[in-house]
C-alpha cells in the first residue's frame, strides 16, 4: 500500500467520522451543545450546518477520482441536509428567539446555492428552496432591524456602501459598461439589505421605475424638494422607502405623506364650500363611483371565499355572508383540488408574514407599516403573473401564475381590510384609487386563469371539452369588460354618495370640471425635471412584457479583447450581405436595413451614456449620507435613477 492510498483512506475516514458526528447531532436535537463548547443549541446548529456544507464541498472534489466510497459518503451528507431542515422546522420557536437567526441561516443557504456540486443531486436544490422558504416564513418583522430611529449598522452593509461609492469613479464608455454599472448597483443594494439583517423578503427593493404614474419621485426631483421626501400622488418618496423597510415615521411625516398622495391632478365635481364633510361610520359601506360600494363585511367575504377554495378552516372566525363584490368566475373543483396544497401553504405563509384577518392590527402605525409591505408585494406578484401567465404556454408556469393570482387577490383583500379599518377613516380619493387597483388585480386574476383554459381549449380533442373551456373563457372575458367599464367610472372621481352631506350638483362639462379642479387644488410651481437621454421612440421599441420590477439576469458576461456589440453587428451585416448576394439585391436590401438598425442602436446607446454622465438626479451630491438608513437610501435612489436612465438598453 503506497503513501497516496494511505492518505486517501485517512481522508475518507475523517469525512465519514465528520458526517456521522453531524448526523448524530441532528438526531439528538443538538442537545449536547455544552459538551461541544457552545452556549446554546442554535449556535451549535449554525456551526454544524457550516461544517456540513464544507464537508460536501470537499467530498465532491474527490468524486472526480471515481471512488465509489466517496460517492456513497456524499449521498449520506445530502441525506443529512434534510435532517437539518427538519430540525429548524420543528424547533421554530427556539430559532426565532435567537437574534438574527434568519440572517445566519440565509447566509449559509446562499453559500450552499453557489457551490458547483449542487447539480450532483436534485435533493440539494430542493433543500435550498425549502430552507429558504422556511427562513422567510420565520423571519422577524423588519422593525426589529431598527434602533433609536435608525437601522442598526453592520460591517457587511458598510462594505457594500463603500463598494457602491467606488462605482461612481470608474470610467465607462460602451453599452457593456453601462449595463455593468446598473446591475452591479442592484447587486450591492441587495448585499447591503442582507448585511443589515433585514428579512429575506426585503433583500430586493421592488418598484417600477418605467411607469410614469408610479415611478419614485426621487428619480426626478432634487433631494431639497418636498416631493423627494413625501412623494407625489401614487409616486412614492424616500419616506415611503423608510416605512417599507420597517422604519417608523413621525406623525408629522405621516400627515405630509398622506397630503402628498392627494396632489395627483384629478377631474372632480365641485363641492359647495359651505357644506362640511360628514364623518364616515367605521362599518358603513363606502360608496365609490356609481353604485360600487365596499364594506368591511364585503372584504371579509372576499377572504372567506379564498379560504373556501383552499378548504382552509378558521374555526374561531365566521365572517358574515355578505354578497361578494365583483366575484370572479368560480373555478372547477377538480382543478382546485389539485391546487389546494399550494393554496394552503400560501395562506399559512401570508398569515405568518402579515397578520391574521380574524385578528387585524389595532394600532394605526401597525396598519401603515403593513400597508407599505403589501403594496411592495403587489408589484412582485403582478410581474410574476405577467411573466408566467401571459408570455408562456408551459403548464407548470401557467399553474404558478394562477397561484400567484390567488395570492394577489388574498393580499389585496388584506390591504382593503386595513384601509377600511383605518382611524381616522381614509380619504375618499385614496379609497377610490384602492378600488381601481383592486379591479386591476381582479382582471389579472381572470386573465391568468383564462391563459390556462385557452391552452386547454386549443388542445382539447372533443367538442364538449372545447365548449366547456370556451364557456369559462367567455364568462371571464365578460367579467373583465364589466370591470373595465366600472374602472372608467371610478376614474372620474368619487361620487356624491361617498360624502353624506353633499347636495346634488349639476353636471359640468369636461372643460368646467378641469377649471374647478385647478381652482380647488392649485398646482405647485415646482419645476419638473424632464427625463433625459432616451427618446420616446426608444421606449416604444422597448420590448417589456408585463411589469418587471427586479431585473434577474445579473451582470452580462464580458470579454476584454473585443467589443461584443461591434462583433455582433459585424456578423449581422455579413449575413445580410450573403442574403443580398443570393437574391441579387444591390440597393434597399438587407444590408441597408441592418445599417439603419445599427445606426439607431448606436445613437440610443450614446444617449444613454450622455444621461448617465450626469451621475445622478438633481443635487445628488447633497443627498444625506450620515446615518445607516441615509446611506442605504442613497444607494437605492442612485440605483433606481441608473435603471431609469439606461432603460433603453436593458
Amino acid at each position: 500500500m503506497d503513501d497516496v492510498t494511505i492518505v486517501a483512506e485517512d481522508r475518507l475516514k475523517a469525512w465519514s467520522d465528520s458526517i456521522e458526528h453531524l448526523s448524530n447531532a441532528a438526531t439528538f436535537g443538538f442537545s449536547d451543545f455544552e459538551a461541544a463548547g457552545f452556549q446554546g443549541s442554535v449556535p451549535y446548529f449554525l456551526s454544524s450546518y457550516s461544517n456540513l456544507i464544507t464537508a460536501l464541498s470537499e467530498i465532491s472534489r474527490e468524486i472526480f477520482k471515481h471512488e465509489s466510497a466517496t460517492e456513497s459518503l456524499f449521498n449520506r451528507a445530502v441525506e443529512t441536509l434534510e435532517r437539518y431542515f427538519e430540525h429548524v422546522r420543528d424547533n421554530s420557536e427556539e430559532f426565532t428567539a435567537y437574534r438574527n437567526f434568519h440572517y445566519e441561516i440565509f447566509v449559509r443557504v446562499g453559500l450552499l446555492s453557489r457551490q458547483p456540486f449542487i447539480s450532483f443531486d436534485g435533493n440539494i436544490s430542493r433543500h435550498i428552496r425549502t430552507m429558504a422558504v422556511l427562513v422567510a416564513d420565520l423571519s422577524p418583522h423588519a422593525a426589529e432591524a431598527w434602533s433609536d430611529g435608525d437601522l442598526v449598522g453592520y460591517e457587511r452593509a458598510a462594505k457594500a456602501f463603500e463598494d457602491f461609492t467606488e462605482l461612481e469613479i470608474a470610467h465607462r464608455e460602451n453599452e457593456a459598461d453601462y449595463r455593468d454599472l446598473v446591475f452591479r448597483s442592484q447587486e450591492l443594494v441587495s448585499e447591503a439589505l442582507v448585511g443589515l439583517r433585514l428579512p429575506t423578503y426585503l433583500t430586493q427593493v421592488q418598484t417600477n421605475v418605467f411607469d410614469d404614474n408610479t415611478r419614485p419621485t426621487y428619480v426626478d426631483f432634487s433631494c431639497n424638494s418636498d416631493e423627494y421626501l413625501y412623494g407625489q400622488g401614487r409616486r412614492p418618496g424616500v419616506l415611503d422607502l423608510k416605512r417599507r423597510l420597517g422604519g417608523q415615521l413621525t406623525p408629522e411625516e405621516t400627515e405630509r405623506v398622506d397630503q402628498a398622495r392627494k396632489t395627483t391632478k384629478q377631474t372632480t365635481r365641485k363641492r359647495p364650500a359651505s357644506t362640511p364633510k360628514a364623518p364616515l361610520e367605521p362599518k358603513r359601506p363606502r360608496t365609490i363611483g356609481r353604485g360600487y360600494t365596499m364594506s368591511i363585511e364585503n372584504v371579509l367575504a372576499d377572504i372567506a371565499e379564498i379560504h373556501n377554495d383552499a378548504r382552509f378552516n378558521v374555526t374561531s372566525w365566521a365572517p358574515s355572508r355578505d354578497p361578494i363584490r365583483t366575484p370572479p368566475v368560480a373555478n372547477r373543483q377538480e382543478t382546485l383540488e389539485n391546487y389546494r396544497p399550494n393554496l394552503l401553504k400560501m395562506l399559512r405563509q401570508y398569515r405568518k408574514h402579515y397578520y391574521l384577518p380574524e385578528d387585524p392590527p389595532k394600532e394605526q402605525h401597525d396598519r401603515d407599516v403593513l400597508l407599505g409591505r403589501l403594496e411592495g408585494e403587489f408589484e412582485t406578484l403582478r410581474a410574476d403573473i405577467a411573466r408566467k401567465g401571459v408570455n408562456t404556454t408551459s403548464r407548470g408556469r401557467l399553474k404558478e401564475a394562477r397561484l400567484s393570482a390567488y395570492a394577489l387577490r388574498y393580499l389585496r383583500s388584506l390591504h382593503m381590510q386595513l384601509l377600511l379599518t383605518s382611524t381616522p377613516p381614509i380619504e375618499a380619493e385614496r379609497l377610490n384609487q384602492a378600488l381601481i387597483d383592486r379591479l386591476d388585480d381582479w382582471v389579472l386574476f381572470e386573465q391568468a386563469w383564462n391563459a390556462g383554459d385557452e391552452k386547454s381549449q386549443r388542445e382539447a380533442r372533443s367538442v364538449s371539452s372545447k365548449t366547456t373551456f370556451g364557456g369559462y373563457v367567455d364568462q371571464r372575458n365578460q367579467n373583465i369588460n364589466t370591470w373595465r367599464e366600472l374602472q372608467n367610472q371610478l376614474r372620474s372621481g368619487p361620487s356624491e354618495e361617498a360624502e353624506e352631506a353633499e347636495e346634488p350638483v349639476k353636471e359640468e362639462s369636461e372643460e368646467e370640471e378641469e377649471v374647478v379642479e385647478e381652482e380647488e387644488h392649485p398646482e405647485k410651481t415646482t419645476e419638473v425635471v424632464e427625463p433625459s437621454g432616451v427618446k420616446e421612440g426608444d421606449i416604444k421599441n422597448l420590448k417589456i412584457t408585463g411589469n418587471y420590477y427586479i431585473f434577474r439576469p445579473g451582470r452580462p458576461g464580458r470579454t476584454v479583447y473585443v467589443s461584443e456589440k461591434d462583433e455582433r453587428q459585424r456578423y449581422e451585416r455579413a449575413v445580410a450581405r450573403a442574403i443580398d448576394s443570393a437574391l441579387g439585391q444591390r440597393e434597399g436590401g438587407e444590408v441597408d436595413k441592418k445599417r439603419e438598425e445599427h445606426r439607431l442602436e448606436n445613437e440610443r446607446i450614446e444617449r444613454v451614456g450622455t444621461s448617465l454622465a450626469a451621475k445622478g438626479p438633481p443635487d445628488y451630491e447633497q443627498i444625506p449620507r450620515t446615518t445607516v438608513f441615509e446611506k442605504l437610501a442613497y444607494m437605492v435612489v442612485m440605483t433606481h435613477w441608473r435603471f431609469f436612465q439606461a432603460r433603453a438598453i436593458l
